[in-house]
């Protein structure tokens, strides 16, 4: 038991978390700066009503700008900046996303065709995950669990709307920023309290 509770799924060593993060905030600016450079007219029409609500210059301005404030506050440690840009991030991705879910559920466009046979596999990885989960017990294990079942369950739903790929995507991105404004908060209290009681700085990564 104490080997498994020391083991964590995914875990990131502090430079590859950084990395991570990097890459997220890069994909923010290469998504901002397409913004900027407007859409052609096919483009155009595939644009969701969220996205069609402003400007593409100011998509542009707001994905970049909130890229760029999280990338300064990581080199000069200000984690208020890191909270502010990852958050600025997330609701961005969650408007666009959920503007497409809720286009696609207004067109309830069918998709050429209905493959459930699929599901037989994140079916089975459930299964398999419930099965990991009673045998090498982990606290952290609930969240893989809550995750598959989540995916199967959705996707059971809307395995016959089409276009829901992308909105997919732009969530899940939204929920990566989420976390990381989330756990840098957290680390920032954290450091807080610590100096706060005379123990130094706790908190060495941006």
């Amino acid at each position: 038991m104490g080997e498994y509770a020391r083991w964590t799924p995914g875990a990131l060593i502090p430079g590859n978390a950084l990395a991570a993060q990097v890459v997220l905030l890069a994909i923010a600016v290469i998504r901002g700066l397409d913004y900027g450079t407007g859409e052609s007219e096919d483009a155009a029409r595939r644009l969701g009503a969220v996205e069609t609500a402003a400007p593409m210059w100011l998509w542009g301005l707001l994905f970049t700008t909130a890229a760029a404030v999280a990338f300064c506050a990581m080199a000069w440690r200000w984690s208020a900046g890191i909270v502010a840009g990852h958050t600025a991030l997330a609701g961005l991705y969650a408007a666009v996303g959920v503007g497409i879910v809720f286009d696609v559920l207004e067109r309830s466009e069918q998709s050429g065709g209905q493959p459930t046979w699929l599901l037989i596999i994140p079916a089975c990885a459930t299964i398999i995950v419930i099965i990991g989960a009673r045998y090498h017990p982990h606290e952290l294990m609930s969240t893989v669990i809550v995750g598959v079942c989540a995916a199967l369950l959705i996707g059971a739903v809307t395995i016959s709307l089409d276009g829901l790929r992308n909105a997919t995507v732009l969530l899940g991105l939204a929920g990566l920023h989420a976390i990381i404004a989330v756990s840098t908060a957290q680390l920032a209290a954290q450091d807080d309290i610590r100096r706060a009681r005379g123990g130094g700085r706790m908190w060495t990564q941006p």
